[in-house]
């Protein structure tokens, strides 16, 4: 019999058979790829900024980084329960505190009879604008790279 180059005869490689596990991973691992795109892409949540407020004459101060200024929405949360609020007035200059730049913004807001106290320090959640996965995960490597 004469010897065959397994290796370079095309009419057996165009037939040879791919294992079936390795096409059953393959699937299984383009449809999780596909499921965290769509995922990541299409379906939005509430994205929340933690921040200390300090109450006075039934206003709160709090204070926010310029990025976040922008993409603030109406509502604060306190010990899970919301609060509306609109912005009074936000301060022209930059506060700065751990090599990082904050606005002081006073807000109006009516709060519960126990929190009134004057200088009383709040820690509040701030909601922003709806966000995706995938929007925060290009925020995150685009803050780790700088």
């Amino acid at each position: 019999m004469d010897n065959i180059d397994i290796f370079n005869n095309s009419s057996i490689i165009l037939y040879r058979k791919v294992p079936k596990k390795i096409i059953s991973w393959i699937t299984i691992l383009t449809l999780f790829t596909l499921f965290i795109i769509i995922f990541g892409t299409f379906i939005k949540f509430k994205k929340y900024e933690n921040t200390l407020g300090i109450v006075k004459d039934n206003t709160l101060t709090v204070l926010i980084t310029p990025d976040k200024l922008d993409k603030l929405k109406n509502k604060l949360l306190i010990k899970n329960k919301e609060y509306e609020f609109s912005i009074k007035s936000i301060s022209k200059d930059y506060i700065i505190s751990d090599n990082k730049n904050y606005y002081e913004i006073i807000l109006n807001i009516t709060l519960d009879d126990n929190y009134k106290i004057n200088n009383n320090i709040l820690e509040i959640s701030i909601e922003l604008e709806k966000t995706t996965l995938l929007k925060e995960t290009i925020n995150f490597f685009k803050k780790g790279m700088m």
